[in-house]
């Protein structure tokens, strides 16, 4: 529609279109190409989603110089979907390829400061009892992944009964 906007501006008032549509239609475009698809795009694998949406969400803080209508709006949206920003998820990027390793060097420190004496079973971070829905964490444009690392993000391991032994060794050792 975007693309055929003067075809359409030649036909009758209100046939597709109303008046405000075409403007709106525009700044969802600009939106879309510049913000959102880039990350559609590059989410393909669970171990990148933190990372993804981490850049998404700053992206968006940072697209507010540009609309800030456009970007209020996604910024809200996004906050009812940070399922990959949720503190047992983030220890997913220890295995990625893409995220920086000053990042993953960070959530394995952040990993190691908050180590539980027992295995976590059951997260605590959640509403309702046992795996009810996590809260979702508050999020800022200066946030990064090890911040979002607390007591829960161990369970991640304890649900893939994964050895955690390589988290007390040097991170470029077992990154490679």
């Amino acid at each position: 529609m975007v693309l055929l906007e003067n075809q359409i501006s030649l036909l009758p008032r209100g046939t597709i279109t109303t008046s405000t549509q075409p403007q709106k239609l525009r700044s969802f475009v600009t939106f879309v190409c510049l913000i959102y698809s880039r990350w559609w795009m590059t989410s393909s694998s669970a171990v990148d989603a933190p990372w993804h949406d981490l850049c998404l969400y700053k992206d968006l803080v940072t697209y507010a110089q540009v609309n800030p209508s456009v970007s209020s709006s996604a910024l809200k949206a996004l906050n009812r979907h940070l399922w990959y920003l949720c503190s047992e998820m983030v220890p997913l990027v220890l295995f990625s390829d893409i995220v920086p390793k000053e990042e993953i060097k960070y959530v394995a420190e952040r990993l190691l400061m908050v180590r539980p004496a027992d295995d976590v079973t059951i997260p605590h971070n959640r509403f309702g009892t046992g795996l009810g829905k996590p809260k979702f964490p508050t999020i800022i444009s200066t946030s990064r992944l090890g911040d979002l690392i607390n007591d829960d993000s161990w369970f991640i391991f304890s649900l893939l009964e994964m050895d955690t032994e390589f988290l007390n060794h040097d991170v470029q050792a077992w990154l490679g």
